[in-house]
């Protein structure tokens, strides 16, 4: 099973795949622009077969959140270890400034909105009929244009953590632009950062093996990031 999930991180790492879609040259630097950063802290995960989104949607394949309780099985190891690792991280308002930064350097002062947003909670978008030429959203996210008064809206979508497959370190970040006015994708795509733990993991009290597996992950997406962003 190790040497199928590796086979897969590799794939992907190297060929980014995920249903993407760029279409910068529409993005207006003079229309209000807001973000949104979706993140649940750290975790555990797991590959699943069968899924149709995140960053294996084209291979059939998805990183699955166990969520932050750890309530039992194998995931029951790792609360202590994660729990110092993401006090270590501190991640709290580094995927803003990242972003900040890069739409900076675009012209586009992006402005932070107020709130928690869940993508599944939201209603979906149903695209209008002669809709070749353009890409929408499956969610609606239009409310956020009145509520917010902004009219182009980046959702930054990140998980990361453990990847109990392999016992690799892992983030994979997902980065949406939509047109608020008429919920549109001006752009979709995502990175995946994995290192594999170097020795082992339960290494008390301050877990440094799993920390820099973990942070070195979460570096390596952030770079391919800035790199797509270019």
């Amino acid at each position: 099973m190790k040497l199928i999930v590796l086979f897969f991180l590799f794939f992907v790492t190297s060929s980014y795949a995920i249903q993407s879609y760029d279409n910068l040259s529409l993005l207006d630097k003079n229309k209000k622009t807001g973000i949104i950063i979706i993140n649940e802290g750290i975790s555990t995960y797991t590959i699943s077969l069968g899924a149709n989104s995140g960053m294996f949607g084209m291979l059939g394949v998805l990183l699955s959140e166990k969520g932050n309780t750890y309530e039992s099985g194998e995931r029951k190891r790792f609360v202590e270890a994660l729990t110092v690792v993401e006090k270590r991280l501190n991640v709290k308002n580094l995927f803003l400034q990242v972003y900040k930064t890069v739409f900076s350097e675009k012209g586009i002062d992006v402005i932070k909105l107020k709130g928690k947003l869940t993508l599944d909670y939201l209603d979906s978008f149903k695209k209008p009929r002669r809709s070749k030429k353009k890409k929408y959203s499956k969610y609606d996210f239009r409310f956020i244009k009145d509520k917010f008064n902004v009219e182009q809206l980046i959702v930054v979508d990140v998980k990361y953590g453990l990847l109990l497959d392999t016992k690799y370190g892992i983030c994979e970040i997902e980065t949406r632009i939509i047109n608020l006015e008429d919920n549109s994708l001006l752009y979709r795509n995502s990175s995946l950062g994995n290192i594999d733990v170097e020795g082992k993991w339960k290494t008390p009290p301050e877990f440094d093996n799993l920390y820099n597996a973990i942070r070195k992950a979460i570096e390596n997406a952030i770079l391919l990031e800035k790199i797509k962003f270019r």
